[in-house]
This record gives structure tokens, C-alpha cells and sequence, in this order.
């Protein structure tokens, strides 16, 4: 079923957080703070033989939601790789998860990068965190890799605005710049 992103209009709520997907936003918001933002989406990216293939350039095929998950389906034709994009809510927890799942065709080159998450316009300030980092919700605002140590860390989350990005890979990075990226080296 191929469909058109900005047809599709679905919601996940806790007493939390509220994800609303409509007319191809993703609008958030934190109910314990108070604030709603509009996050970028579907937000991701791979990286192939040195080519970026962003979201858009992915055709939605199918949408699976349920109560507390959805799941938005999405194939690049000329590659034959296709993204699962997951996202879902634990219980009455004050955060939502996102995953995605990969497929492609046998003889596929291994990615040389995967975007879980890009944000173009992050809430700020964005403050690092972890490893070698004067870090937390009160550090000062930090970009690129730059760090208080001599090898940056990897793995380490960023706070934006009241929000708390990372991804659970002890190889990944979070890094802030003109666009927060969220991103590991498949291996």
C-alpha cells in the first residue's frame, strides 16, 4: 500500500508525552514540562558507497499503528533497501523510543553510516554529555565533537531544550551542529 505521509494522521499518548503524526508532522508534546515542539520526520538516513539517502528520498509504503506503537514503512526503489521506522511508548514513561530496521537485497554493500535521528532545527540550547564533558542540563552549549578531553566519547546523549536525545549503541554519536545528528557506523 503505498500512501502519501502527509495523509497520514495518528497519535500516541501516555500521561507524558503526546506524538501526533498529521499532515506529515510530528508534533510532541511533553506534558510534564508543558512544551510541544514539532520534531523533523520521518528523520533518518543512510549512508551507501559514499551516497546520503535522506528519509525523503524513501516512498511510505505501509503504516502499522497500535495503542502504544507505529510503525511507518518505507522502500528506495533504485537501492531496494527498506527502512521500518518504530516508534512507541513504555507504559506511562516520560519518553518515547525509536528504532529502525533495515532490509536489503543480497550483494548490498554494508552501510557506511545510519542517521537514527536528524533534527534540523533541535530545541536549544544543546548541551553535551558524558565522557570528558562539563555536561548536564546547566552546561554550557557545545557543537561538532568538540570536547573537554582528547577523544570524544562515544555513545553519549545531548539535552536540547528540555528534551534528551542519544541512542543505545555504545558506538554511536550525538553530535550537535547545524543540525542535531544521531548516527553509528554499522560494522
Amino acid at each position: 500500500m503505498s500512501q502519501d505521509a502527509t495523509a497520514v494522521n495518528i497519535a500516541l499518548q501516555n500521561p507524558a508525552l503526546a506524538l501526533i503524526w498529521e499532515d506529515g508532522v510530528l508534533q510532541v508534546e511533553n506534558r510534564l514540562s508543558g512544551q510541544s515542539r514539532a520534531f523533523d520526520f520521518p528523520a533518518f538516513a543512510i549512508k551507501l558507497a559514499a551516497e546520503e539517502l535522506a528519509g525523503d528520498d524513501f516512498a511510505l509504503t505501509d503504516v502499522q499503528a497500535g495503542a502504544d506503537e507505529v510503525t511507518f514503512s518505507y522502500r528506495h526503489e533504485p537501492s531496494g533497501i527498506g527502512v521500518q521506522v518504530r516508534y512507541w511508548l513504555e507504559g506511562d514513561k516520560p519518553w518515547f523510543r525509536k528504532q529502525l530496521t533495515l532490509t536489503a537485497p543480497d550483494g548490498t554493500p554494508t552501510l557506511d553510516r545510519v542517521w537514527v535521528d536528524l533534527q534540523s532545527d533541535p530545541p536549544g540550547p544543546v548541551r553535551r554529555v558524558g565522557y570528558g564533558l562539563r555536561g548536564g542540563p546547566d552546561a554550557e552549549q557545545q557543537s561538532g565533537l568538540d570536547t573537554y578531553a582528547d577523544q570524544p566519547g562515544c555513545g553519549f546523549p545531548v539535552y536540547a531544550g528540555d528534551w534528551f536525545f542519544g541512542i543505545e549503541h555504545a558506538a554511536a554519536f550525538t553530535v550537535p551542529g547545524e543540525r542535531l545528528e544521531i548516527y553509528h557506523h554499522p560494522i
